[in-house]
């Protein structure tokens, strides 16, 4: 059988279809309904399957959908490597400066290194969604080369479709707030259900293998023991890094608490506002969102309850 080869987006140098990689790969290794309430509370697993550190402008955007299963699956369908549907075909969806959701289709040929590891996005494991996505984007911005450095504020509109509110420090200023103030205004962000990524002030690397960009899971409030050896309340900042991976150099610079396996981590808010250049925020309340107090960590964006005595599994339209 001859799969299919996309004429518009040839790869240069060696290749290698997922099927090549691994004896079984697969889209997806998690799958959710949109409709039903245990799958909107297990949707951030899909964290776990996202692996690389090129193009992290992009990483960080996909990690921050995985806050909302709904604008999620706009971009990226569901799509199969059963031999029955299979092809070497794929597609997925990005906004373009219409606002307009355009699809890419692409064949899954990925480049690969001489030691036959994927040259850009990793997959993890036999889950290859995240590798077939970024090529997807690599076509839509016009190749692997226009990706290599970006701006966060324009990847994120091309997965939303909305243009993030922001505030950047600046060269030398640091953020508006003192670290009372900036607990307080994510706090208010993070109870809204509105997704938060930010960005180190770091000059270089670019969001690259250093990976400057972050999603902001919550805020939280925890006794620590002082210099003095007196417990006294301290607030943080919980950040993950998308990749799942923190550096340890950069976990002493940035102060990182509690690191766990999945690269998420507490830092002290006043290092969060010296260290930090850009807060970005998307407001995806296009749905009915559970608007109550308090935040379940990455369970914030699960639709309201049509009737929570009677069809409290679907969501509400």
């Amino acid at each position: 059988m001859t799969f299919y080869e996309d004429p518009e987006f040839p790869i240069k140098g060696n290749s290698k279809r997922p099927h090549e990689l691994v004896p079984f790969p697969k889209f997806f290794g998690l799958n959710f309904n949109t409709s039903r309430r245990d799958d909107w509370r297990t949707h951030f697993k899909r964290r776990t399957e996202i692996n690389g550190a090129h193009a992290g402008f992009f990483l960080v955007a996909v990690s921050s959908l995985t806050k909302d299963l709904i604008s999620f699956h706009k971009i990226v369908e569901e799509q199969s490597f059963d031999e029955h549907e299979y092809t070497g075909k794929f597609h997925f969806k990005f906004y373009d400066e219409r606002r307009q959701l355009k699809t890419i289709e692409i064949d899954d040929r990925l480049p690969i290194k001489p030691c036959r590891a994927l040259q850009y996005a990793q997959n993890v494991g036999d889950v290859f969604w995240y590798p077939l996505m970024e090529k997807a984007y690599a076509k839509f911005c016009g190749g692997y080369d226009q990706i290599e450095t970006g701006l966060l504020i324009k990847s994120m509109f091309h997965v939303t479709g909305r243009n993030p509110e922001w505030f950047d420090n600046g060269a030398e200023s640091c953020l508006p707030f003192n670290a009372e103030g900036i607990y307080s205004y994510l706090r208010n962000l993070i109870e809204k259900k509105i997704i938060l990524v930010c960005k180190l002030r770091n000059p270089e690397e670019n969001n690259q293998a250093y990976g400057s960009g972050f999603t902001i899971i919550d805020v939280t409030e925890q006794r620590r023991i002082s210099n003095d050896g007196i417990p006294e309340p301290r607030k943080f900042v919980q950040l993950r890094h998308p990749s799942g991976r923190i550096p340890e150099s950069m976990m002493a610079d940035m102060g990182i608490y509690e690191l766990t396996s999945l690269g998420e981590g507490l830092m002290d808010t006043e290092k969060f506002v010296n260290q930090m250049q850009c807060v970005y925020s998307v407001d995806m309340s296009m749905h009915q969102l559970r608007r109550s107090p308090g935040l379940d960590a990455y369970i914030p964006f699960i639709p309201e309850e049509s009737n929570p005595r009677v069809n409290w599994h679907r969501a509400k339209h």
